[in-house]
Parts: structure tokens; sequence; C-alpha cells
């Protein structure tokens, strides 16, 4: 029992540092590409235009995918539970309950509905 429980820590922390490693990379090599794509648009704009014009293009562009990061970001307030919760502007439980869904959170509501019930199949 104790040997089964230390073999699934070790798979749990493999997997998230394997999780972990991919995203790093993946973060750095996304970073890298941003670099290359802004040196070209550069390139390109100074070719068509000026190098203000092209410094002010850039700029707003950096500027509009953080403002609408930042927009994302603030959509849900994690709980500390782990949970986000989104505010959809409606108040009361029948208002909640009648509300249209997104099939994304269906689909993840599904996969955890799922993944309980394999952990409490696999536990008995």
């Amino acid at each position: 029992m104790l040997h089964q429980l230390a073999n699934d820590v070790k798979d749990t922390a493999r997997a998230t540092a394997r999780a972990a490693l991919f995203s790093t990379l993946g973060g750095i090599f996304a970073l890298v590409g941003t670099g290359f794509l802004t040196v070209a648009l550069w390139l390109l704009l100074v070719t068509l235009e000026s190098a203000i014009f092209a410094a002010s293009v850039i700029g707003a562009l950096y500027c509009a995918f953080g403002f609408i990061l930042m927009a994302v970001g603030l959509k849900g307030k994690a709980q500390p539970s782990g949970r986000y919760e989104f505010s959809s502007g409606r108040t009361g439980d029948a208002d909640a309950a009648n509300a249209p869904r997104e099939p994304f959170l269906q689909v993840a509501e599904g996969f955890a509905m799922g993944l309980k019930a394999g952990r409490s199949a696999r536990s008995r």
C-alpha cells in the first residue's frame, strides 16, 4: 500500500516536471519566434514607410495583445480551491440554471467528472 502510494507520488512528480519542462521550452521558443516576427515586421514597415511608423505600429500591436491578455486574465477570479468563478452578469439560481453554457466548459466539466469516476472505480 505504501509502496503504491510512493510510486503514485513519483509518477505525479515526473508528469508535473515533464509538463513544466515542455511548457518552459514552448514559452522560450514562442519568445524567440516573436522576436523574429517582430524584426521581420520592423524591416517590412521600415521599407514601406519610416522607422517612426514601424515603431508605432509594433508598439500598438504589443499593447493591444497585452490589453487583451489582461482582460482575459481578469475575466475569471481564482478561488482558494483552485476553481474559477466567472461573472455572467446574472443573479439568482434560476437564471444560472437556465444560462447557456460554453462548449469548452462543458467538455472540461465532463472530463473532470470522468476523471473522478475513474479514480473512485480504481480505489475500490
